[in-house]
């Protein structure tokens, strides 16, 4: 680490040549120093020792432009460290923005008058969670959405043949809709032997089926999407609409995919939590995702 006033003054051999040698070592560091160099000049590099931070010197030599953070635990170029941890506010168009939060929200993007605006109507995650021999798997679906997206993956039961099933809750989840016509739906189920299928549907069930009959060990997961509408209407009832896909439980190389569709029959209300459980034993094992969107 090095700083040096870049002047080379009319000096002895010796110390010419520990002059010269110490314009190098200034040259090679990026002037690395906990303090600024004394003597600046436009666009010279100055490595800040004391923050880790690589700065450039602007073409008026009067202010440091900050290029990037240097983690030098890890040897990595770290941009975390230069967001705004306070709003710096700026004219970004037609009103003043944080450039804070322009740092920090997801999805964003520039308007035609220069403002920035919040992509609504792309997926943003909300809760994960993994079952492990769980009873079920609940989430809570919070206000601020048009659409909610459920995405599991690697999904298997302790009892082999059993589904997945859904129930809704209109009571943030402390207890969820199980009784007899709760709910109806339809279920196209489709497999890989040349156009067998089926036709499952129910008008009055105590839980919405949103697939059947998965083997209960990894090789026979089951991945899907399962689509959740009007959820926080308290005037439209709440609307699924699944998409699974698995190997056929006891088989070598068939694979079933199922289509569900359904909703929380004779009931206008707001759900505002949802349960997946089996339709007999425990979940497994399997990764689940609960996602929010808002409609364009």
């Amino acid at each position: 680490m090095a700083q040096h006033d870049y002047t080379i003054a009319n000096q002895g051999a010796v110390d010419f040549r520990n002059d010269i040698n110490s314009v190098l070592g200034a040259i090679v560091s990026q002037n690395a120093g906990d303090t600024e160099p004394q003597t600046t000049f436009a666009n010279m590099f100055w490595y800040d020792t004391t923050s880790n931070i690589l700065k450039m010197r602007n073409e008026d030599d009067d202010a440091w432009i900050t290029i990037c953070s240097l983690d030098q635990t890890n040897d990595l170029i770290n941009y975390t460290d230069l967001i705004p941890t306070v709003d710096n506010l700026e004219d970004l168009g037609s009103s003043s923005k944080a450039w804070k939060d322009l740092y920090l929200q997801g999805n964003l993007y520039f308007d035609t008058d220069n403002s920035y605006t919040q992509k609504d109507y792309l997926w943003t995650p909300i809760s994960t969670a993994t079952a492990s021999s769980s009873s079920s798997i609940d989430f809570t679906l919070p206000s601020g959405y048009d659409v909610f997206l459920v995405r599991f993956q690697g999904v298997y039961p302790i009892t082999d043949g059993a589904g997945i099933l859904a129930r809704t809750s209109q009571d943030g989840g402390s207890s969820f809709d199980n009784g007899s016509g709760n709910y109806v739906y339809g279920q196209i189920v489709n497999a890989t032997t040349f156009g067998a299928s089926t036709v499952n549907n129910s008008t009055s069930s105590t839980s919405m089926r949103i697939n059947s009959s998965i083997g209960n060990t990894a090789l026979e997961s089951c991945e899907g999407d399962c689509y959740i509408y009007s959820a926080l209407s308290s005037s439209e009832p709440t609307k699924i609409q699944a998409d699974t896909f698995f190997r056929e439980a006891g088989t070598s190389n068939k694979l079933r995919q199922e289509w569900t569709m359904g909703m929380r029959a004779n009931s206008s209300h707001v759900t505002d939590a949802i349960r997946f459980l089996m339709s007999s034993g425990n979940i497994s094992a399997g990764k689940f995702v609960l996602y929010g969107r808002n409609l364009i």
